[in-house]
């Protein structure tokens, strides 16, 4: 690929990033240029993310359920932030999720989901 190319792609890249995680998500990675962040940006943001067949919301739900599942509650509280600035998900929604998580997950991992999210809501409140 060519570097102008390679250049959209990563635009794009960060204009999906944004609109998955809010406004200036990607301030922080725009500078670096490692093989990871290019190839998450190039990659996953510009063309997985952005692919027409399921909304930001579902693949949302989708990464919450094997976060939750594999115990990521970093990943869970960037997700439920994610969700709460966009509008996707309320506090309650995201509360009930934790509940039907940890039914399938296990319940630890719902209570690790349901502490994540309640970190998140309480981050955004606080702004």
């Amino acid at each position: 690929m060519d570097n102008q190319k390679k250049s959209e792609k990563r635009k794009s890249g960060l204009e999906m990033m944004d609109a998955v995680y809010g406004e200036g998500f990607s301030d922080r990675l725009k500078e670096n240029n490692s093989l990871i962040v290019n190839e998450t940006l190039e990659h996953l943001f510009a063309s997985v993310w952005s692919r027409p067949n399921l909304s930001i919301k579902d693949r949302r739900l989708l990464i919450i359920g094997v976060t939750a599942a594999t115990g990521k509650r970093e990943t869970l509280k960037i997700q439920a932030l994610g969700a709460l600035k966009n509008n996707e998900l309320s506090p309650d929604e995201l509360r009930e999720a934790a509940l039907h998580l940890a039914y399938y997950a296990g319940w630890e991992k719902g209570m690790e989901a349901t502490q994540a999210f309640e970190e998140a809501i309480r981050s955004l409140n606080e702004k």
